[in-house]
């Protein structure tokens, strides 16, 4: 497959608040250039924020423990801050049914843009083993605002307000016999070395799209992993799940393009 190289201008990112990135510990840092998306020779597409020096930064990780809550004085309480989460569109946070559907990870308070914010991630869980499913979100602990990391790694605001419209799981996936939440799970079933992930599970989040996929002459789910660093986000080939409840679990061949594997 070609490379591909695509420059984002400066002036898009204008239109960002700032540019900022997530540290391993949860914190905010400022970051600067132009950024850079490539794909690699085996489908991967990658982005970094640095275009003249392809340099991805640390990987942010997740340990799973509780993180004690901090915030400034008269902010609003974290379970206000996960209700504000609540009334966002799914699609909007890269998630693939109502935001209420995911538990909260409290990432911790972050200092963006001269503001406080409380840093969250969305998971799921079965059997003690945690999916992070898609994108960190900044809530301002003044409760003023909404912030989401989007493709290119930087902070964009989120509209509140527009889950009420929402389809409901069942009515958007007429066709599947298991909703898209209880399908990535099936990925739990799976060593790290089965799925060819070079991390624990833990440490990717998952993001989906409502439209089921075909592969093989199958319907299937597309759940595509990323890794978050520091300066970029890497986005890695997509596990494509079986939504009739069979949980079978297909991936890009990578020595055969345009076909498929199934994983055992």
């Amino acid at each position: 497959m070609k490379k591909i190289i695509i420059f984002i201008s400066l002036i898009a990112m204008a239109f960002t608040l700032c540019a900022c990135s997530q540290g391993e510990d949860g914190s905010v840092e400022n970051v600067s250039s132009s950024p850079i998306m490539y794909e690699d020779s085996d489908g991967t597409l990658v982005y970094n924020d640095n275009a003249s020096e392809v340099d991805e930064g640390s990987l942010v990780t997740r340990n799973g423990d509780n993180v004690q809550v901090s915030a400034p004085e008269n902010s609003i309480s974290l379970d206000k801050a996960e209700e504000m989460l609540d009334s966002c569109a799914f699609e909007d946070l890269y998630l693939f049914q109502s935001v209420k559907d995911y538990q909260k990870y409290y990432f911790g308070t972050v200092s963006y843009c001269d503001s406080m914010y409380y840093s969250f991630d969305f998971y799921i869980e079965k059997d003690g083993k945690r999916v992070f499913a898609g994108t960190n979100c900044l809530v301002a602990c003044d409760g003023t605002e909404i912030l989401k990391k989007d493709w290119t790694g930087t902070y964009v605001t989120v509209q509140q307000n527009k889950a009420s419209g929402e389809k409901s799981p069942s009515e958007l996936y007429k066709s599947a016999k298991v909703m898209p939440n209880d399908a990535l799970l099936t990925l739990t079933k799976f060593s790290n070395s089965q799925l060819g992930l070079e991390y624990e599970l833990l440490t990717y989040t998952f993001e989906g799209e409502t439209e089921i996929q075909t592969v093989k002459s199958i319907k299937c789910y597309k759940f595509t992993p990323k890794l978050n660093y520091t300066n970029s986000v890497k986005m890695l080939s997509p596990y494509y799940i079986t939504v009739d409840g069979t949980n079978r679990v297909f991936t890009a061949d990578k020595e055969n393009d345009g076909e498929y594997i199934e994983i055992k």
